[in-house]
């Protein structure tokens, strides 16, 4: 199963255990990061709905709009990477398309709870 599949399977299928699934794939793979350069740092774009915050992430660039993919570049990142970096509200996986979005807090009992 895919990342993509996993996240297909949540969105039908919203329960703890597919919760599980979706973010033990996300965890064994890659992510891409839309980043841009500000002064001399690479920063991640920030998503802004009704003042909430999210990290944008895409499972593979075939997610990215074009429109979209012309305003950044990507960096390929580790999604417990992701997560020890967050300075975000939320995190949304492949907002464009599927949209998934999780929540900090979400993740770490997910993943706390697998140790």
């Amino acid at each position: 199963m895919t990342v993509k599949d996993e996240i297909q399977k949540m969105m039908t299928n919203s329960t703890k255990e597919q919760l599980v699934e979706t973010i033990v794939a996300l965890v064994q793979s890659d992510v891409y990061v839309p980043m841009f350069i500000k002064g001399l740092n690479r920063e991640h774009d920030v998503l802004v709905n009704d003042k909430v915050t999210y990290y944008p992430m895409f499972t593979d660039l075939e997610e990215v709009p074009k429109e979209y993919e012309q305003r950044f570049f990507f960096v390929k990142k580790s999604f417990e990477e992701i997560l020890n970096e967050l300075d975000t509200e939320r995190i949304t996986v492949n907002p464009f398309t599927q949209n998934l979005i999780l929540d900090e807090e979400m993740v770490r009992i997910v993943l706390e709870s697998r140790v």
